[in-house]
């Protein structure tokens, strides 16, 4: 049996990525829920792209495959992001660990959408490094969690409602991830590029306001 090792270290550090940036974005109600529900979105339709694009019959029972497992968890996620906007709602470790290991799956599973998937958790994605760089360099562990590093509590931290906060991240999210549906992979790491331009540009603008 083969194994090619670069594939499999890509898949390993894809998950770990994915699982943490789902789970650090759990801290505000209804945050992770419904970066949950425009990921699967953003899967849909580049599933659907994907479907007509390609005329092997192999890849596109492939794709039919993923819009039947979509058809099923789409509208579960949407419930569960309506009732994660409750106060106080998280979704928990359980729950984000669920959807982490989910959208992961399917990115890889619907033609390699990595690069996709990843502009729509590109917020978290970011945040995440950013998280991990200040907590070493304040002598921390990364590990270790707080309330303060987090885009989402830096935010809050400056006064900004939950709900401001949720429709920031929506928004550049959904309107980033579906821009990369219709890019090619030179367009998506340029997309890529300024999103993360954009975060930074975000996050240095916080800092000064501290």
């Amino acid at each position: 049996m083969k194994i090619y090792l670069i594939p499999l270290l890509f898949t390993i550090a894809w998950y770990v990525l994915v699982f943490n940036s789902i789970n650090w974005s759990d801290g505000v109600p209804g945050l992770t829920s419904g970066l949950v529900v425009i990921a699967l979105l953003v899967i849909a339709v580049s599933t659907v792209r994907f479907y007509f694009a390609d005329t092997n019959p192999q890849l596109r029972e492939n794709s039919i495959f993923v819009l039947s497992i979509l058809a099923v968890v789409t509208p579960t996620a949407i419930i569960a992001w309506y009732y994660n906007l409750t106060p106080k709602i998280l979704m928990g470790e359980t729950g984000s660990m669920f959807s982490s290991f989910l959208i992961a799956s399917l990115a890889i599973l619907v033609g390699g959408k990595v690069a996709t998937v990843a502009t729509v958790l590109g917020v978290y994605l970011v945040d995440a490094f950013y998280v991990i760089a200040a907590r070493i360099y304040n002598g921390k562990s990364p590990l270790k969690g707080d309330r303060i590093h987090h885009l989402h509590y830096r935010l809050l931290n400056l006064g900004m409602s939950e709900s401001f906060i949720r429709r920031f991240v929506y928004s550049i999210s959904f309107l980033f991830g579906m821009a990369a549906v219709f890019l090619d992979r030179v367009g998506k790491i340029i997309l890529f590029v300024i999103l993360v331009a954009v975060v930074f540009f975000v996050t240095k603008i916080l800092s000064l306001k501290k």
